[in-house]
């Protein structure tokens, strides 16, 4: 597959490191990483720096794109790119609001875009210890 980043959380690195890994995947370009472009840069030096968010409509292969932030240029061109139907996994943030969350599946309502949460906190062994105590 083919993505794209759209924001600045340092929660995405496992996630970005797997792609820089594995030859099936790929990071196109990226718009809003802030600080996290020196990270981002020895995983993928030829990824593309979009200028501005609209840069990410004009790639016709990119299968989706990853948000990961909360500034309020990367809320806004993920809206956007929703509401152009490109799928979207989103790394959700307490700061993002219920409001972004609310327009989103407004969105998604009314347009083919497909929205996937990335819930890490799922993977973290010690959740699975506390449920399985909760379950007992």
């Amino acid at each position: 597959m083919n993505f794209v980043l759209l924001g600045d959380s340092h929660r995405t690195l496992p996630l970005l490191q797997a792609i820089a890994n594995d030859q099936q995947h790929t990071l196109r370009s990226w718009f809003g990483c802030g600080a996290l472009t020196e990270q981002l840069l020895p995983l993928a030096p030829e990824v593309r720096m979009a200028g501005e968010w609209e840069e990410l409509l004009t790639d016709d292969g990119v299968d989706a794109t990853i948000v990961a932030g909360v500034a309020a240029p990367v809320l806004d061109a993920a809206k956007q790119l929703a509401a152009s139907g490109c799928p979207l996994l989103v790394f959700p943030q307490v700061e993002m609001g219920t409001s972004f969350v609310w327009e989103l599946s407004l969105i998604r309502d009314g347009s083919s875009a497909v929205l996937f949460p990335a819930l890490m906190w799922r993977l973290n062994p010690r959740i699975a210890e506390a449920r399985a105590v909760v379950r007992s």
